[in-house]
């Protein structure tokens, strides 16, 4: 993610600096770390700041490191493809062997809230409630379409939920490796995979994971077109994919209005090439009215279906999300900053995100400010207590990404000096990517063209070559014989 820095990139950093310092502390609080120490409040921010002092040596030391592994490797495309493969599927198989270890110790399950679970439970005149907010009402459907399949048994609810965990973390990946690389996609992913939060939510039957799983979808399509953006000059079909995917943000604001951050990953195509701004700008309108024309469709169907005039239901969800808009102390001092229900995972996110800080001055072109003003749309949303609901797996999601991001930071290539350089690096960078897609072009074969032979090709025999133990000296190297007027040997 090569993106330049711009005046608002030094805005949002200035505000993202004092956030997770912030974050720390009330971390500290939640967990009882400050009352066990006794210390005044202006004592625990200095410690902490000291802390964020100490994140930051440790980024130049690992920062050093990585650019020493930088020169010694010699194809960093190899790597980076065979790391995209290896890394996903390490991570895949440890959640697989996470949730069997959990279920083997945790039988018969025990759900934190059933509340979901009971309204979509299929009994004589029973039906499932109806909701303005689109995910509080799609989901108690679906898992009343499961519970018709399977029956009446938690279980169900489960499976669901952890189908549902795993297309959260595959569309992660897609979404972070379009937009930063492997390994910040693969630190995120594992984050989001192992942090306690997660676990507790997968085997809790409430709405979050399912939102998640097609917000992620939304944010893997958004970096598909990224990264198609980046590779290629404007066409015809990237006009095609904003707009089918402002289609889709438009079902997902219905859904939730959380969603509406999918736009600050879509401007992001702003930072990429100032050649490229002109398209950039139609990509954003054509998502902008796709969003429109998805949301009134969402709205239109769902109206129609529940009997509701389309007044009528805007204004019940509007009653919905501004009914509990006020600001709220204790929502700030209790879930507000806790990236996860533990301190050390807490700790931890906070920490790597923080490596965006030194990150950010350290390189030309390192700016993260979409990734960080999603941060701050969850903290508006979770203050004020819009919608009213739970915001926690939104709130662990966002740190994943940051930290991701934070991670990129340490391990990214060392950038050019000069702006030459940084044009010769693009350049060759583009070309090794052709190159690539060459390659993988001709692995499929044109219409008529003979088929590539599978079997090995035998090698050729080098030619046995004679040679001597005593070389003859050039001089020596003369055998016609001069024989005198006179000498009549051969008569």
């Amino acid at each position: 993610m090569n993106l330049r820095k711009s005046i608002f990139s030094y805005i949002v950093w200035a505000a993202f600096a004092p956030l997770c310092c912030i974050g720390i502390v009330f971390a500290l609080s939640a967990a009882g770390i400050r009352d066990i120490l006794g210390w005044p409040l202006a004592a625990v921010n200095g410690g902490v700041c000291a802390y964020l002092l100490f994140i930051v040596a440790v980024f130049l030391a690992l920062r050093t490191i990585c650019s020493e592994i930088h020169r010694h490797i010699k194809n960093g495309q190899r790597v980076k493809m065979m790391l995209s493969v290896i890394l996903p599927v390490l991570i895949l198989v440890g959640v697989v062997v996470y949730l069997v270890l959990y279920l083997m110790y945790r039988v018969p399950l025990t759900l934190e809230d059933d509340s979901f679970y009971r309204q979509a439970v299929v009994s004589a005149g029973n039906s499932v409630p109806f909701s303005v907010h689109g995910t509080s009402f799609l989901y108690p459907s679906l898992l009343h379409v499961m519970l018709l399949i399977f029956g009446n048994t938690p279980f169900a609810g489960v499976v669901l939920q952890i189908v549902l965990f795993f297309i959260c973390l595959l569309f992660l990946y897609i979404g972070m490796q379009a937009f930063i690389g492997v390994i910040p996609a693969s630190v995120s992913m594992a984050a989001f995979a192992f942090l306690p939060v997660s676990l507790r939510y997968v085997f809790s039957l409430t709405p979050e994971l399912f939102y998640l799983s097609l917000y992620l979808v939304g944010f893997g399509l958004a970096g598909a077109l990224y990264g198609k953006f980046r590779r290629s000059g404007p066409s015809s079909a990237q006009n095609v994919g904003a707009l089918f995917l402002g289609f889709y943000i438009g079902f997902l604001i219905y859904l939730d209005i959380y969603s509406i951050s999918l736009y600050f990953f879509l401007a992001m195509l702003y930072s990429v090439d100032k050649e490229k701004r002109k398209q950039a700008v139609v990509s954003n309108i054509l998502a902008l009215l796709g969003g429109a024309v998805g949301f009134l469709l969402s709205v239109i169907a769902t109206s129609y279906s529940q009997s509701l005039t389309f007044s009528g239901y805007l204004e019940g969800l509007w009653t919905f999300y501004t009914k509990n808009a006020e600001f709220e102390i204790a929502s700030v001092e209790n879930i507000l900053l806790m990236p996860d229900t533990t301190f050390a995972c807490s700790l931890l996110l906070i920490s790597l995100a923080f490596f965006l800080i030194p990150a950010f001055f350290v390189g030309r072109k390192m700016q993260s400010s979409a990734l960080i003003l999603n941060l701050f749309l969850v903290y508006c949303l979770s203050v004020f207590s819009t919608p009213p609901r739970n915001m926690q797996m939104v709130i662990t999601l966002a740190w994943c990404i940051l930290a991701g991001a934070g991670v990129y930071g340490v391990i990214r290539k060392p950038e050019p000096q000069t702006v030459e350089e940084d044009v010769i690096s693009e350049d060759t960078e583009r070309k090794e990517m052709d190159k690539i897609e060459e390659k993988e072009e001709q692995k499929t074969p044109a219409p008529g063209e003979p088929l590539p032979n599978p079997l090995p090709v035998p090698k050729k025999k080098p030619r046995p070559a004679a040679d001597f133990g005593y070389q003859v000296k050039e001089t020596d190297m003369k055998f016609d014989i001069e024989t005198a007027e006179g000498d009549d040997f051969d008569v």
